[in-house]
């Protein structure tokens, strides 16, 4: 039987040059499943595996301590931010229940306020205005921290930041790993993944009280389910998710893709490859059959958080398109129009100074956030490359990540492409630790520069942040 390699290149499992077979020795081939699934996707006997020297003994010390350092940063910088003399009034108008003091927990704002709300009363659906029945968040999170609270009576404000920063540093450690295993070869990619992770601008909200750390975390177990073939644990994952965030159903997608690949590549493997007495066996159509049940099974119970959460909110309101109203209602779309206006680089140049000067004017954003969306067609592209190429489900996830903000309800620019491109990154900043690894060692100096204007960004959107100003 061919031997499997571990390729680090492609970050998957290829198949080492098959020896001529003898005749009468009709070994079956796995190539087929290859082509449709990706090369990640064909799950290697672990005593062919080599531990990366990136994932040696300790291996989760680094991770840890980067996340560490950054979340004692991003405190720091929000503690400044609190006893700084200019403070936005706006957060007078979010002080809902007596004794709240909106300069009290310095990484509960906006979002994380009513995610409080929903875990000390939860959702408020009779007799009330769709926007302050809170129900455009959805219910995992809160959930999660509703039991907690009553299993260990803590403040809810504390389990909402613990939650977050545990899912936080275990998404940090789980990325690491992810990193570490699909390049074996490349022992930078991991460390560069994580810091690019934990310095994008967006990265305070990895440890305030918003779902985004979560999300990430649980995409990233998807990821290890997926390219390890357990398709019941990546379904209930994606199931999960859905709870989460809206854009959880994107998992259900991508695993549809994925053993709808696995289902024709069953049919269409060449006649040579396989065993005579298999050609017209109705074992092979048996085979086939189930593959093409999984693909509808598996899809569907990934998606099924999303169908219980939509059931509810019908059962509670009478109306079935309750799941979709409220998203028209809270969600700003990124429409054809603002983002033409991103391609015009004086204005977007002139926004991005102005957002300096006051972050609290969504037109100052709309443009300059509008943009990061335009340039992640071109990286979907650059993964495609041979040398650059991520596995199968990473690239999945990150295209249809990508597309749903083109498909919005609204009619008015997207203001949060920022704290969204947060919890749909996983897949890029991998891709750019493998792009830095790669670099030759004259330009591997510019990680340095890049990473250092990341951070510094990240630590003023954290004191806008919590002096209330909306930063995405």
């Amino acid at each position: 039987m061919p031997a499997e390699k571990q390729s680090s290149s492609t970050g998957g499992y290829e198949l080492a040059p098959a020896k001529a077979i003898p005749p009468g020795d009709h070994t079956p081939s796995t190539s087929s499943v290859v082509a449709a699934v990706g090369s990640a996707s064909v799950r290697p006997s672990p005593r062919d595996l080599t531990i990366p020297a990136a994932l040696a003994v300790g291996w989760w010390l680094r991770p840890l301590l980067a996340w560490v350092v950054v979340m004692l940063c991003v405190n720091l910088a929000s503690q400044i931010a609190l006893h700084a003399p200019q403070r936005s009034l706006f957060l007078t108008s979010w002080a809902y229940h007596p004794g709240w003091s909106p300069h009290q927990h310095a990484l509960i704002r906006w979002d994380g306020i009513r995610y409080w709300q929903i875990a000390h009363w939860w959702y408020r659906i009779k007799n009330v205005p769709v926007g302050t029945a809170n129900t455009a968040n959805y219910p995992g999170y809160p959930a999660l921290v509703l039991v907690l609270s009553r299993l260990l009576p803590l403040p809810v404000w504390v389990w909402l930041l613990l939650v977050s920063n545990v899912a936080s540093v275990t998404a940090t450690i789980l990325l690491y790993r992810l990193a570490g295993e699909l390049f074996p070869g490349q022992p930078a990619v991991p460390m560069l993944a994580v810091l690019g992770f934990l310095l994008q601008p967006e990265a305070v909200f990895l440890f305030a009280a918003y779902t985004e750390p979560l999300f990430d975390m649980l995409m990233i177990l998807f990821f290890f389910a997926a390219l390890r073939q357990r398709w019941g644990v990546t379904a209930i994952i994606g199931a999960l998710a859905d709870l989460v965030r809206p854009t959880g159903v994107v998992f259900s997608a991508t695993l549809f893709f994925l053993l709808l690949g696995a289902a024709i590549a069953t049919w269409t493997t060449p006649r040579q490859r396989q065993r005579p007495q298999d050609i017209e066996s109705p074992t092979r159509a048996i085979t086939a059959s189930r593959t093409m049940g999984r693909a509808i099974l598996w899809p569907t119970v990934a998606a099924s958080g999303f169908i219980l959460w939509a059931a509810w909110l019908a059962w509670e309101t009478g109306n079935p398109w309750m799941v979709l109203d409220i998203q028209r209602w809270v969600h700003v779309g990124l429409t054809w129009k603002h983002t033409m206006l991103a391609l015009d680089l004086g204005k977007t140049f002139h926004r991005l100074m102005a957002h300096l000067v006051s972050p609290a004017d969504p037109s100052h954003i709309a443009a300059l956030e509008n943009a990061c969306a335009l340039f992640t067609p071109l990286l979907l592209l650059a993964m495609l490359l041979p040398k650059l190429r991520l596995p199968v489900p990473l690239w999945l996830v990150a295209l249809f990540l990508w597309l749903i903000p083109f498909f919005s309800h609204s009619a008015i620019h997207y203001q949060g492409m920022g704290r969204y491109q947060l919890a749909t990154s996983v897949p890029l900043w991998i891709f750019f630790g493998l792009v830095m690894a790669k670099l030759p060692p004259r330009w591997a100096w510019l990680c340095v520069p890049l990473l250092s204007l990341s951070g510094l960004w990240m630590l003023l959107v954290t004191m806008r942040f919590t002096q209330g100003f909306w930063v995405g």
